[in-house]
């Protein structure tokens, strides 16, 4: 549906279980996939009302805004998702396609 709508450039958030089993299917060389957990996993959060699992909130509230990088804040999202969550992991994933990644590091 993205293709035929000709939407190119892409940053698709997933939020729910086991919502990694996307990230090979939307993962384009013009695409940001990220999701809250692996293909095989739960997402903490997860409820009905509920816009985000909680690797949602630790994205976009606590690490976008202390940095200018949106990949850079998915990872240290994931980094402190997977510290928090040692015991049984979500093991949110990020996929980063090769063109993306170029035009955003040309970018200030």
């Amino acid at each position: 549906m993205l293709d035929e709508a000709g939407i190119t450039w892409r940053i698709i958030v997933i939020a729910g279980c086991e919502s990694g089993v996307f990230v090979e299917a939307l993962g384009t060389d013009e695409s940001i996939v990220f999701t809250a957990a692996a293909n095989d996993r739960f997402s903490y959060g997860s409820a009905n009302g509920r816009a985000f699992t909680d690797f949602g909130p630790t994205v976009f509230v606590d690490e976008l805004p202390r940095t200018p990088s949106f990949v850079d804040a998915v990872r240290d999202a994931v980094t402190r998702t997977e510290q928090r969550e040692a015991a049984q992991p979500s093991k949110p994933r990020l996929f980063v396609g090769s063109a993306i990644a170029r035009e955003l590091e040309a970018r200030p």
